[in-house]
């Protein structure tokens, strides 16, 4: 499993979603697990994200 460093500007994004969208927590949160456990499969991610993968 990858540890992905979240960055000030992915906190605050992802902080604003969820305030507007509560129920988009769970998805974003899992889709952020599927790229944390396999970073290379091609749609584990639609979107980049400002995070690094290290």
């Amino acid at each position: 499993m990858t540890n992905l460093i979240l960055t000030s500007s992915f906190k605050r994004a992802f902080k604003a979603i969820i305030k507007r969208q509560p129920n988009l927590k769970q998805k974003i949160e899992a889709k952020l697990r599927l790229l944390a456990d396999n970073h290379y499969k091609p749609n584990s991610y639609e979107k980049r994200y400002s995070f690094y993968v290290y």
